[in-house]
């Protein structure tokens, strides 16, 4: 939607103008990138649960696209922040829909519930 926007404007400016996105437009756009990702990872894994419970079982279907994405992500956005996302989505619910907490450096523990309190708790690990 921004993109469209800055094509607009572009448009209407004419060629050779240079529009130079801030820092803060870029981190936002970044963040947003990051909490999509996060969101399309959840629903694969709530369809793979439906389809579980109805007894078909695709984990060695899925296994070589998830290790695909595992390694995107970890090239993307660093190991520790692949891991704690591929775990949060993956296995911090339990089989009783109970949110197992995540442990951050510190031993303190968090209860992340949404994709978007997950983006919020990364940001610690920006730059790391």
């Amino acid at each position: 939607m921004k993109e469209n926007k800055l094509h607009q404007v572009i448009q209407k400016l004419g060629k050779g103008i240079n529009i130079k996105m801030s820092k803060k437009s870029i981190k936002n756009q970044e963040d947003r990138f990051l909490l999509e990702l996060i969101e399309s990872l959840c629903e694969i894994e709530a369809l793979t649960m439906g389809v579980s419970k109805a007894g078909v079982n695709l984990f060695e279907y899925e296994e070589k696209y998830l290790t695909v994405i595992k390694s995107l992500i970890d090239k993307v956005y660093g190991e520790k922040k692949g891991n704690i996302i591929v775990w949060w989505v993956f296995e911090s619910i339990t089989e009783n829909d109970k949110i197992l907490p995540i442990v951050d450096d510190d031993e303190k523990e968090h209860i992340i519930k949404t994709p978007k309190q997950l983006v919020k708790f990364l940001k610690r690990y920006d730059g790391k």
